[in-house]
């Protein structure tokens, strides 16, 4: 398995675990006061709205969308060659719930989920990890490791750029 095969499923496991556990009651807790709250708008979709675990805000429409990415990992994992526009895809994808949470008129995600304070530092750390799989780590750095091109080659036989 490629490390871009690995990452998609690993972050796929995680995204849609973080996603489901938000979707049981058991694991929110209610609500600390946000900028939501404080900015008087507060009109964020109440379903299933609170923290997860007392550190990070999710409502239905957050966790919808952690399950979402995370079901598009198992799935751009298992194709051969789109686990790195997935890494792509969350590294995008996060870093704007990022950018976006940081600007106060779109704190509340234009009234579907806070996404601000701890949840801005969860969102720029998957954005940075996504980033190094999907734009730094060189494809040419990844693709023949543990392939038929690499099988049964004695280590003087590899290309350079695998030894």
């Amino acid at each position: 398995m490629n490390y871009d095969r690995g990452f998609a499923y690993t972050i796929g496991v995680v995204l849609l675990a973080i996603g489901i556990f938000a979707c049981v009651p058991a694991f929110i807790s209610p609500p600390m006061a946000g900028p939501s709250d404080v900015a008087g708008t507060g009109h964020v979709i109440p379903l299933l709205n609170g923290d997860l675990m007392h550190s990070f805000h999710f409502n239905i429409a957050l966790s919808l969308f952690y399950i979402l990415i995370g079901s598009l990992g198992f799935w751009m994992g298992s194709l051969p060659r789109s686990a790195r526009r997935y890494a792509q895809i969350v590294c995008v994808s996060y870093a704007v719930l990022a950018i976006l949470g940081c600007i106060t008129q779109t704190s509340t995600l234009f009234g579907l989920a806070s996404i601000s304070g701890r949840d801005v530092g969860l969102h720029l750390s998957i954005a940075l990890i996504a980033g190094i799989f999907g734009f730094v780590i060189g494809k040419e750095d990844w693709t023949t490791i543990g392939t038929n091109e690499t099988r049964g080659q004695h280590l003087d036989q590899l290309p350079s750029h695998t030894k």
